[in-house]
């Protein structure tokens, strides 16, 4: 699931995305489970990751913009994981990709 929104502030554009990621497991035993996701990595010094916030905290946050989460599943299990980022652009640049 993903959410997001967008305006301006000055000179400047704000996008606020969320992913959200729910996994369960049918297994009858416990699992170990590993889920990952990608944040955007700015390639231009005019574009800003201004906030992140993942829930529940990461395993790993790569400077390749990798999130990972490690959890334990109880037999047929589920999980929530979510990530909350915002990113700032100049008003006269179009992004993409996100």
């Amino acid at each position: 699931m993903d959410d997001d929104s967008a305006g301006i502030i000055g000179n400047s554009r704000r996008l606020t995305r969320t992913v959200t990621v729910k996994v369960k497991s049918d297994m009858d035993e416990e699992a170990p489970v590993v889920v990952k996701a990608r944040r955007p990595v700015p390639q231009n010094k005019d574009i800003k990751l201004k906030s992140l916030k993942v829930k529940p905290k990461a395993a790993e946050e790569n400077a390749d913009g990798t999130i990972e989460w490690r959890a334990k599943f109880k037999p047929n299990g589920e999980q929530w994981f979510k990530m909350d980022y915002e990113l700032e652009y100049p008003v006269d640049r179009e992004i993409t990709g996100v």
